[in-house]
């Protein structure tokens, strides 16, 4: 790879899983404002208004509500997102250095149901790349 991709060039070849009609807002666009947080990130688009929206690539003045998103990551394809990461992720890692990645991970309180483990929450981040995941 020549250099460190943007995440929002990343992003753009995900494919979208919805049909075209009725589609309001760029997959890439609701990807990019949702990666930062996933928690409360509608009201952060709607609290930013026009010019995060317009920088981020929506084509209207508004960002999507949380229903669009929910509706959206059911029907996104999970690997292919993941690979679209990994690809911007190992644009940015220098070439024959070896890397330090800090790891961080927990079991979401209430989440184990009987038999079933909890959900497990993993994060990884390397200082030299500056990303995490």
């Amino acid at each position: 790879m020549s250099g460190p991709l943007s995440l929002f060039e990343i992003l753009s070849q995900v494919k979208d899983p919805r049909s075209r009609h009725g589609r309001r807002h760029p997959l890439s666009a609701i990807l990019t404002l949702w990666l930062p947080c996933s928690q409360g990130i509608a009201q952060f688009g709607r609290d930013h208004g026009i010019p995060l929206a317009h920088l981020l690539g929506f084509r209207r003045g508004k960002t999507p509500t949380k229903s669009t998103f929910s509706v959206i990551f059911r029907a996104l394809d999970v690997p292919a997102f993941e690979r679209a990461l990994s690809g911007w992720i190992a644009s940015r890692l220098p070439k024959d250095q070896q890397l330090a990645f800090a790891l961080n991970g927990k079991t979401a309180r209430g989440s184990r149901d009987g038999e079933v483990s909890g959900q497990h929450l993993v994060a990884a981040y390397c200082a030299v790349a500056r990303v995490g995941a």
